[in-house]
């Protein structure tokens, strides 16, 4: 097997192996790079502390992600200032960020609509303590 064979096979292994936080890493990518136009590998690790491990080489590799030609400087301490691809959204990955992002707003309106219609509970100015029945005294 060839150096890029077993590097690939062992991104595969250890993406199927964190699938969960893949999927939340991919999301956490998504919106920023949604918010700020671009994206690198540093602005995810920094929202999951590193918790990817070897996994963290998957991240971007969907058809929501556009290497964008661009390299910057890892700021991470542990990567040693290594070299880190910038990446942007695709069409197929604008389209799912603002769908995510409306289906985040619509849930949101939904809970302030229940919190406001929820009954307010009167203001207690004092309390006191029951007294002793009778024959504790």
């Amino acid at each position: 097997m060839s150096g890029q064979t077993l590097k690939d096979e062992g991104m595969r292994i250890a993406a199927e192996n964190r699938r969960h936080l893949l999927t939340r890493a991919r999301q956490i990518a998504m919106t920023a790079a949604h918010q700020n136009g671009t994206v690198t590998a540093d602005d995810v690790a920094k929202r999951l502390d590193g918790a990817l491990g070897p996994a963290a080489g998957s991240v971007f590799k969907t058809k929501d992600f556009i290497f964008t030609g661009e390299r910057v400087r890892s700021t991470q301490e542990n990567n040693h200032a290594r070299e880190l691809k910038v990446w942007r959204l695709s069409e197929e990955g604008q389209r799912k960020a603002q769908e995510q992002f409306e289906k985040v707003a619509k849930h949101s309106r939904q809970a302030e609509d229940r919190l406001s219609r929820q009954p307010v509970m009167p203001e207690v100015t004092e309390v006191t303590a029951p007294s002793l029945p009778t024959w504790l005294k």
